[in-house]
């Protein structure tokens, strides 16, 4: 039949059905981003080179921001003039990891087997990719290496929870509350283990009663380190026992804190509860959804390492972790004002933020994120929801499970990872490229700062720009002031603007060009020296 798919069919003659098939598969999570940096520039050439550009990723996602458009849908459209067949499509997919997408292509169409996975064999039948002798050496190498492929990069579609996501908070007054923003300092490690002596006098003086929940004879959580953990595992300082979790959250109480549980976050990476102590001290306990997952393991590992090293007034403190229970848990400072995200939409009818306060977020924020690049480490996931405010409203960056070391203060790369991590709205555009540098951490920052003037959410699908970036650049002529979020009060015009431009050199396009946090913190500094 004429309208038989076979491997050698152009994708241009998809069927239509198979076309929205394959948005249904790539659209969610923008997993078409993925697709796009495997598209050859040239077919069956063994020396790949990137089709696209990183300015043609973002015209592309700027066309399917309109009603009715999808990026896969112009990708393959566009890829279709290149006289691309369906087994290159497959290809593709498979190096991108997208094998949902490849095996409806292959079982479905072509009615082959399911596609080879990187771990597997390569199969020959036609619907099987097409792989380069090199390809099939370098997949055979790494055989019997799926956990250590999977524990170095894969993240979870769903964004992790940060710490003290709270849905039931109590809210000073934004008036009454003041702090000096020039106060902000280091933060050593002997003040964590006055937390972890805390949390310890606490349980020596609750387990001896009505813990009936709790085991009675739980292992030493000493005895049970995984090797991964020894190089930040301090015996006796940092490691509490699951059975103390487990009472002082009320068995893991898992109703809402609003309606007297415990939970006040939930997402990818697992559950957030609040756990009191006697004398009113409270902690977030961040309890993995499942430790066995090598990607859960990956990323407890890796906030774990972070927060358990670097230590600042601006970064939210790890009390300290449980490894001996069923589920492996990260405790935390708890953070009475949620997160910046938030306070900026007055969630649960909490008090606007004064521009005043805004600015002295924006600095406590930014003095954060240099400490951490001048460490090496870039976040990769900046964003207001990660913002996290204490009960002065100073502002300490959380949600360090996509971290990764990064020559220090530079702006060069690190290659070894393959997947784009972060959050769509606040990605520069050469995270598409897996392009890691501390300037990712300076563009998400800088949509921070429009989230501060404006008021408005970083992604919003009922804008004609959706995203917060270009919908700002849209409208603004003269003056950002048309734009600054009016419950802050009356703004200072200057000061406004001068934030905007602030913002503007952490946004550039071009790498090169954008300015680091480092650069821009004494620019914020004076800002708020011109009201102290």
């Amino acid at each position: 039949m004429s309208n038989e798919v076979t491997a050698e069919t152009y994708i241009r003659k998809l069927p239509y059905s198979a076309i929205l098939k394959l948005v249904n598969f790539l659209e969610p999570n923008q997993l078409w981003k993925r697709f796009l940096c495997q598209i050859p520039k040239r077919l069956d050439d063994n020396n790949f080179e990137e089709r696209y550009s990183t300015s043609q990723a973002q015209m592309i996602e700027h066309r399917a921001s309109r009603p009715g458009a999808y990026a896969t849908k112009i990708i393959l459209e566009d890829w279709g003039t290149q006289n691309a067949r369906v087994r290159h499509l497959i290809k593709v997919l498979c190096k991108a990891r997208l094998y949902a997408a490849a095996d409806y292509l292959a079982v479905t169409h072509l009615h082959g087997d399911p596609v080879p996975r990187e771990d597997e064999p390569i199969l020959s039948p036609v619907g099987s990719c097409s792989l380069t002798p090199n390809e099939q050496r370098n997949l055979e190498n790494k055989k019997n290496e799926k956990t250590e492929l999977y524990n170095r990069d894969k993240v979870p579609d769903t964004i992790p929870v940060h710490p003290d996501s709270t849905t039931d908070i109590s809210c000073r007054s934004v008036d009454s509350v003041r702090h000096d923003a020039h106060s902000y300092g280091l933060r050593t490690p002997s003040e964590n283990s006055v937390m972890i002596n805390r949390i310890e006098s606490y349980d020596s003086g609750e387990q001896s009663h009505n813990l009936d929940a709790a085991p009675t004879n739980s292992e030493s959580s000493e005895k049970q380190v995984p090797k991964q953990l020894s190089a930040v595992y301090q015996p006796g300082s940092q490691a509490i026992k699951y059975a103390v979790l487990q009472h002082h959250t009320n068995n893991f109480n898992n109703n809402p804190a609003s309606q007297g549980g415990n939970v006040i976050g939930r997402g990818g990476f697992g559950t957030v509860y609040i756990a009191r102590f006697p004398s009113q001290y409270i902690v977030a306990v961040k309890k993995l959804k499942d430790s066995e997952d090598p990607v859960m393991q990956k990323q407890f590992e890796t906030e774990l390492q972070t927060l358990a090293n670097y230590h600042h007034e601006n970064i939210v403190e790890l009390v300290g972790y449980s490894i001996d229970g069923p589920a492996k848990c990260l405790v935390y400072e708890y953070m009475p004002n949620g997160s910046l995200e938030d306070r900026l939409h007055c969630l649960n009818g909490t008090p606007p933020l004064s521009w005043q306060l805004r600015l002295e977020i924006a600095f406590g924020t930014a003095k954060g994120i240099v400490y951490l690049n001048d460490c090496g480490i870039v976040h990769r996931d900046i964003k207001s929801a990660n913002v996290l405010l204490d009960d002065k409203f100073v502002p300490k960056v959380g949600d360090f499970a996509t971290a990764r070391l990064a020559p220090s203060g530079s702006s060069s790369t690190v290659a070894s990872t393959k997947l784009v991590i972060g959050t769509s709205a606040y990605m520069a555009p050469e995270a598409i490229r897996f392009d890691i540098s501390a300037k990712l951490d300076s563009f998400a920052f800088g949509v921070v700062l429009l989230e501060i003037l404006t008021g408005l959410p970083p992604s919003d699908n009922t804008r004609e720009e959706s995203d917060l970036l270009s919908h700002v650049v849209e409208n603004v002529e003269e003056s950002i002031i048309p734009l600054v979020d009016p419950r802050a009060g009356c703004w200072c015009q200057q000061t406004a603007d001068d934030l905007y431009m602030i913002a503007l050199s952490c946004l550039k396009d071009r790498k090169r060009e954008r300015a680091l946090v480092k650069d821009i913190l004494p620019n914020l500094q004076k800002l708020l020296a011109r009201f102290s």
